[in-house]
């Protein structure tokens, strides 16, 4: 049985690194460095993705762009965000009322935790 997979958009290695060490044992992790590879990945894996969590700020397509594609593309997922600011401030935070906000530094165990809940 094919495990789900879960999008990470993260241009920080480390960060990047550490939540997918975190999550590869019951999921299937795809690693995206920046937006573009992020999105590239929802033609590539639509009805496997179970849930993108994406960085705000990253190079090429930032994660605003990201979300805006799992909208458009119809991508039932789940949506994380993690920023080192309050995003939820921001008047696009009200366009994904389904997505959770996770602080940075990132805490893997939370957003592990989250992913489990149903």
């Amino acid at each position: 049985m094919e495990r789900p997979i879960v999008v990470i958009a993260e241009d920080e290695l480390f960060v990047r690194m550490a939540l997918a060490y975190e999550l590869r044992g019951a999921y299937e992790v795809i690693e995206a460095e920046n937006g573009a590879k992020a999105i590239q990945s929802l033609d590539t894996y639509r009805d496997r993705i179970y849930a993108i969590i994406t960085d705000i700020h990253m190079p090429d397509v930032d994660g605003w762009g990201v979300l805006a594609s799992v909208v458009e593309h119809h991508v039932p997922c789940r949506l994380g965000v993690m920023s080192a600011e309050a995003v939820q401030h921001d008047p696009r935070w009200q366009h994904y009322p389904q997505a959770r906000f996770f602080p940075k530094p990132a805490n893997p165990a939370a957003i592990k935790a989250w992913l489990a809940q149903q």
